[in-house]
């Protein structure tokens, strides 16, 4: 009966592989998110300070651009906290005793490892979605902290 299973086993395994490999993803790309908002916050802060010390009163030109920065990096941090809040990552199977009941004590081997490798199929398939919006508004930031620093180093050059 055991040789029966192998199929299935190695199966399982490399869901449980991909399931921790989407997890992780997941982590990285709000790292990534969060690396973004603070280098965007550094040159602001920076572009800001440098500019008003050295010259106290801006046009209003100067400051249309800063608050369109500033407008830019507010929408970054928006996206952000948008984007790595808390997901429900889901198990593939409830850790509930109704459902151990139901799906896993009292069945077949192979049953067993067919309904977790049922299981680990949904949760990887959810948990890439999640990754996916997660990419999605990573790579759209990428595009905005550009724009965010030309237009504060433009500020420089302002009168």
């Amino acid at each position: 009966m055991e040789e029966n299973n192998l199929d299935v086993k190695l199966a399982l395994e490399e869901m449980r592989v991909n399931m921790q490999q989407s997890l992780d993803a997941g982590d990285v790309l709000d790292q990534k998110l969060n690396q973004n908002l603070v280098a965007s916050g550094s040159i602001l802060a920076l572009v800001s300070v440098l500019k008003i010390t050295l010259s106290p009163s801006q046009s209003n030109l100067y400051w249309s651009i800063f608050l369109i920065a500033v407008g830019l990096y507010v929408l970054s941090i928006i996206l952000a906290l948008f984007a790595s809040r808390p997901q429900s990552y889901q198990l593939p199977i409830s850790p509930e005793w109704g459902e151990l009941n139901d799906h896993i004590f009292n069945k077949e081997e192979r049953e067993i490892y067919l309904t977790l490798l049922s299981g680990y199929v949904d949760q990887i398939q959810n948990n890439r979605k999640i990754n996916n919006r997660k990419a999605g508004v990573y790579k759209f930031s990428l595009l905005i902290f550009p724009v965010t620093v030309v237009l504060l180093v433009s500020l420089l050059f302002i009168e």
